[in-house]
């Protein structure tokens, strides 16, 4: 079945290479349509957390912004297939980074940087193209997929333009044995986390969240600045991404604190864009134990 999985995916992407833009995104909108309107895709999902996070905003338009969600979701997947078979010069016409130059400031002299990201708009994209306007190394820190065939065909199509990846387990050993390098390490770290041995319980958009400890807990370690990349859609295909300081000096910093600053600026953007985040995830899925609630 995993063979089978991998050859039909391959034949996808190759297909993919045939589409043009414009086609590309009317396909996009009967695949919204159809999770949305007929398959109803965790439709409740995605209009509880709204809800949660926009009490303030009434039904219609929180049904508006749950159908642009799914038009969001629905591009997001066609474009990263695209951009499987897409010279990388395409791709980077199409996602501009506005100012590396602030992480280039510490890569030039050898300061390793952290680099946090979000479920926001097109994610994919990024991975794809972020080395190329850095002095330093980009990382990106990932979750391999089960069929392997898949997730080597993923990464081979996501290095091409010198990108490193290096498996989410082996992060910690890897940033400290390379303390010394010009490394920008990109993490993904709105999800749930899975261990509940390592959670930081923040307030996101007004209520008690779980969320992943990794970033907070290297910087401290090792006294690494911190970023958010910010992914914003200027028209369907195009994208600028803007980084922002999250903490530029952790050593003074208490546990759980980088990461609810992170999470302030990840709300900042959702309040501005809020059909540009994965609503359909169940992030609240997870509650503090009753001893370790405030």
């Amino acid at each position: 079945m995993k063979l089978f999985g991998y050859i039909l995916f391959r034949l996808i992407a190759a297909l993919f290479w045939l589409i043009p833009f414009w086609l590309l995104y009317r396909i996009s909108n009967g695949i919204a349509w159809l999770l949305y309107r007929v398959i109803g895709y965790r439709k409740e999902v995605v209009v509880s957390n709204l809800k949660r996070c926009f009490p303030e905003r009434g039904e219609k338009e929180i049904e508006t912004i749950a159908w642009k969600s799914y038009l969001n979701l629905s591009d997001i997947i066609l474009e990263t297939i695209k951009s499987f078979t897409m010279p990388v010069a395409a791709v980077e016409k199409r996602y501009v980074f506005k100012n590396a130059e602030d992480i280039n400031k510490f890569t030039d002299q050898n300061q390793p940087v952290l680099i946090c990201g979000s479920h926001f708009n097109n994610w994919e994209w990024g991975v794809l193209t972020a080395n190329i306007d850095f002095t330093g190394q980009a990382i990106g820190v990932y979750k391999p997929l089960k069929n392997k065939g898949i997730n080597n065909y993923f990464n081979r199509k996501r290095m091409r333009a010198g990108m490193q990846l290096i498996p989410m387990k082996q992060t910690f050993d890897y940033v400290a044995n390379h303390l010394n390098k010009p490394n920008a390490y990109f993490f993904i770290t709105d999800q749930s986390p899975a261990n509940k041995a390592r959670i930081h319980w923040v307030d996101f958009m007004g209520n008690d969240t779980a969320c992943l400890s990794g970033v907070d807990t290297l910087a401290r370690k090792f006294n690494m600045p911190v970023f958010h990349y910010e992914v914003n859609r200027i028209k369907r295909g195009y994208y600028e991404v803007e980084y922002t300081e999250v903490c530029l000096d952790p050593s003074d910093q208490k546990e759980g604190e980088i990461t609810q600053q992170f999470m302030n600026t990840l709300a900042a953007a959702l309040r501005r864009a809020p059909e540009s985040w994965l609503w359909s995830h169940k992030r609240w899925k997870k509650k503090r134990e009753p001893e370790l609630s405030k």
